[in-house]
């Protein structure tokens, strides 16, 4: 090999411009590799505090799910119909033959004649609220609609009520025809 070369600027300039870049892009890969390895522990790190986090969120839509009352067993229409777990509350708790039972001895024919059907459930509700505080087949009608069906009073009297003034309404119509 020549003298020559080994003293040309531009071949030392090369050579070390090439060592330098190999130095600078060994540098450069270590780097990205350091912070590779740092982005997959905090992808670890946030997939656990993820799960932990979708964990606390499924717990708290179950606490309020639970805490959310029974549904209405009567739709607030007029005249109000039960809906259809007021039905299942009304078959269970035998509503609808007592309320045929009971239509047929609760009122006198002619008294019965004289009210209106607004005033057929507006005696109903009255006379549902004052034998659910007595001891009786209403009451235990009630406490157990309250107690099987986990619902509180206000939807446990409409269950008694609906197929009440519904009974009296077909007695009623009977007594006309």
């Amino acid at each position: 090999m020549p003298e020559g070369w080994l003293g040309t600027p531009l071949i030392v300039s090369v050579g070390v411009a090439s060592v330098g870049a190999l130095v600078g892009l060994g540098i450069w890969v270590g780097r990205i590799n350091a912070n590779l390895e740092h982005l997959a522990s905090d992808v670890t790190a946030d997939r656990s505090t993820l799960k932990d986090f979708m964990r606390e969120i499924r717990d708290d839509i179950k606490k309020i799910l639970r805490a959310l009352p029974p549904p209405q067993t009567a739709v607030s229409a007029s005249p109000a119909p039960l809906t259809e777990f007021g039905e299942r509350v009304a078959a269970g708790v035998d509503a609808l033959d007592w309320a045929a039972q009971t239509a047929k001895s609760i009122l006198a024919d002619k008294e019965l004649q004289e009210l209106e059907p607004f005033q057929i459930e507006a005696f109903c509700a009255s006379y549902l609220e004052k034998e659910s505080r007595k001891k009786g087949i209403v009451q235990d009608k009630v406490q157990k609609a309250i107690y099987e069906f986990g619902i509180d009073l206000d939807r446990a009297l409409p269950v008694l009520q609906i197929p009440l003034r519904e009974a009296l309404l077909i007695r009623r119509a009977s007594l006309t025809s």
